[in-house]
């Protein structure tokens, strides 16, 4: 299964609002709880980077065309966040999650494959194997 950054943009969005609009008082729902566990982090998804600024201030700093089809995204959960927290907590979240795309890193299924793939050929079929991140489990 591929990456698919504007899915995994949008499952992160829906995880948020969920988390953000959550009444405590209440049980979460199943699609709430469903919601919550696709929620993958913003490593790879890059074009979150850009400000919040109209596509012509992404155009000024070469977003690319991949960028550009995340803009309306990008845009809604800027929005969402605006919404939720003051200017102060509003900024220092968006330097998380941007410190979070400069930290995190994606691993190519084909990585985890081969390597599983090597170790069976060896004889070492593994029933488990480390997941050295907290990302999609696919290492």
């Amino acid at each position: 299964m591929a990456y698919n950054i504007q899915q995994k943009l949008q499952d992160n969005i829906a995880a948020i609002r969920v988390a953000l609009e959550w009444d405590d008082e209440q049980s979460l729902t199943t699609t709430q709880t469903d919601a919550l566990q696709k929620y993958a982090g913003f490593g790879g998804i890059k074009a979150v980077l850009y400000p919040n600024a109209p596509k012509e201030e992404w155009l000024k700093l070469n977003a690319s065309k991949e960028d550009l089809k995340l803009y309306p995204q990008v845009t809604e959960l800027h929005e969402l966040l605006q919404q939720h927290f003051t200017d102060a907590e509003y900024k220092q979240v968006i330097d998380s999650i941007k410190n979070s795309i400069l930290t995190a890193f994606y691993t190519p299924a084909i990585v985890p494959q081969t390597l599983f793939n090597v170790l069976k050929q060896q004889g070492i079929e593994p029933k488990n194997m480390y997941e050295p991140s907290s990302g999609a489990g696919v290492f």
